[in-house]
């Protein structure tokens, strides 16, 4: 996670110091779908969905040319799994009692990614076509997190009821490519923007929307000590073997765009 962050501020810095000049800028929130193509379609015919946030901005009003960054979130499957640990109460052998422990285990494939961009818009009015090109990175990631579903609370705080998650893969990998898509005025300062990316990706690891619902996450044993009952991260096992390709991309937008 610090990786990542430390990835985005490096990705936006540069956006943040040409903003100090008289030019203008462009803030965009998108809906991305992402089309697999290639061998990362043989692998993985599921589409991905999510959202992009990008910033750019142009220095010069007089050379329509700007550059910035994007950074967006795509999911790829996601699965929500219910367990319950029992612990036996027990006094000289003889089983007094047992208590329940109902559990929510949510396991989520994602894709972080983050860009740089230059992109050439048309000098227009209302309708204004662009083209960009890229490079940045892509970020395959699954995690599983266990969530208390108990009213007691036993392993959690009553605001907050996670207990652990963990990352069961995540692997990085170049990212670039071109786009061409359209800027439409809807006023003085906001824009619809549709837009359509080719986007080419090296070799990674990661698992499938059918890896993950396949799986059983499987929670195993409970221990008490003086502190109450106590959850054992090292007993959560996932069994499953993640996929390799090269990662290409077909990337439809569409959003709104805001003109400082």
């Amino acid at each position: 996670m610090h990786s990542r962050l430390l990835l985005s501020l490096l990705l936006l810095s540069p956006v943040a110091l040409i903003a100090q000049t008289n030019g203008q800028g462009l803030f965009g929130v998108d809906l991305v779908i992402g089309l697999p193509q290639d061998e990362f379609k043989e692998v993985n015919k599921d589409a991905l969905v999510g959202v992009m946030v990008n910033f750019l901005y142009q220095p010069s009003p007089d050379i329509p040319i700007s550059i910035g960054g994007d950074l967006g979130w795509m999911g790829n499957g996601r699965k929500v799994q219910y367990e319950e640990l029992t612990a036996d109460i027990t006094a000289g052998g003889v089983l007094i009692d047992q208590l329940y422990f109902p559990l929510r285990i949510e396991t989520s494939n994602n894709v972080f990614t983050g860009h740089l961009l230059v992109r050439a818009t048309a000098p227009t009015k209302i309708f204004k076509p662009y083209a960009e090109g890229f490079v940045g990175f892509n970020n395959f990631f699954t995690t599983t997190a266990i969530y208390d579903e108990s009213e007691e609370f036993y392993f959690s705080e009553e605001d907050n009821p996670l207990i652990t998650s963990q990352s069961q893969s995540s692997d990085w990998g170049l990212s670039y490519g071109g786009a061409a898509g359209v800027l439409v005025e809807l006023g003085q300062t906001v824009m619809l923007n549709l837009r359509c990316a080719y986007n080419l990706g090296t070799t990674v690891q990661y698992y499938t929307r059918d890896d993950i619902q396949n799986w059983e996450v499987e929670v195993n044993n409970i221990s008490s000590g003086s502190g109450g009952y106590e959850f054992d991260e090292d007993n959560v096992d996932v069994s499953a073997i993640p996929k390799s390709s090269s990662i290409t991309m077909i990337q439809p937008t569409v959003g709104i765009a805001f003109r400082f």
